[in-house]
């Protein structure tokens, strides 16, 4: 029983770590580009707009959009938070 606990809290550090490395460490260039494309549309990209903020945390990204008339919030996260496709939802 003791051997599968350990087991069971390596796997959970490992994969906290793979999630930490991915949302935090790695380079966040392809998810901006796509939480970007996420509030275009919602908004309108041909007017003037810039990427206040930034939040990399373990399980996700949030990413704030601000144009003049307003403020779009998108997070990016995988598909089952570990692995498959980023996806990145602006409500």
């Amino acid at each position: 029983m003791r051997r599968l606990l350990t087991l069971f809290f390596l796997v959970v550090f490992l994969v906290s770590l793979w999630m930490t490395y991915d949302n935090v460490w790695s380079d966040g260039d392809p998810t901006r580009a796509l939480a970007e494309a996420a509030a275009c549309r919602v908004k309108d990209c041909k007017k003037r707009h810039m990427a206040t903020t930034v939040r990399r945390m373990p399980e996700a990204q949030t990413f704030e959009f601000t144009w003049e008339d307003g403020m779009v919030s998108v997070s990016c996260h995988r598909a089952w938070y570990v692995a498959g496709e980023m996806r990145c939802e602006a409500p």
